[in-house]
C-alpha cells in the first residue's frame, strides 16, 4: 500500500486528461494555451488530453501491477510517460506554436526596433513576468 500516492496521482491526472479531451482546456496553464485558435481548441484538448490520460492510466496500472512485482512498474510507466509527453508536445507545437514563449509583436501588432536603424531586432515576451527580451539583432552591411 506504499504506492497509494501513485494511484491517487494517476486517477487525478486521468480525470484531467478526460476533461481536456472533452474540450475544456482550462486545466492547462494559460501561457501553454494562449495562442490556440478558437477553432483548434477541441483538437488541442484531444491531443493534450490523450497524452495526459496515457500518463494517468500508466500510474494506475503501475499501482495495480505493484501488488505482483515492483520491477515491472518501470516498464509500464516510463514508456507511457514518453508517449504521453510526445502527444502533449505535439499538441503544444502544432496548436500553440511553442511551449512557453510567446513570440510576437511589441506594440499594436507592429514590430518594434530596439535601436533606430536596426531593422532586424525582434522581441519576445516572457509570459511569466511580461517583460520583453531581445531575441536577435541582425544588422545590414
Amino acid at each position: 500500500m506504499e504506492n497509494i500516492i501513485m494511484l491517487i496521482l494517476g486517477v487525478f491526472i486521468s480525470v484531467m486528461g478526460i476533461v481536456n479531451i472533452k474540450g475544456n482546456i482550462s486545466t492547462i496553464h494559460s501561457y501553454n494555451r494562449r495562442k490556440v485558435k478558437e477553432e483548434d481548441i477541441p483538437k488541442y484538448g484531444k491531443t493534450v488530453g490523450t497524452g495526459t490520460l496515457i500518463i494517468g492510466i500508466s500510474l494506475v496500472l503501475g499501482f495495480i501491477v505493484s501488488f505482483w512485482s515492483e520491477i515491472i512498474i518501470d516498464y509500464i510507466i516510463l514508456p507511457a510517460v514518453i508517449v504521453g509527453l510526445g502527444f502533449i508536445l505535439y499538441g503544444q507545437f502544432k496548436y500553440n506554436k511553442g511551449i512557453f514563449w510567446e513570440s510576437g509583436r511589441y506594440k499594436d501588432g507592429i514590430e518594434h526596433n530596439i535601436r533606430s536603424g536596426d531593422s532586424g531586432s525582434y522581441l519576445i515576451r516572457c509570459p511569466l513576468d511580461g517583460g520583453y527580451r531581445l531575441l536577435c539583432s541582425l544588422q545590414e552591411g
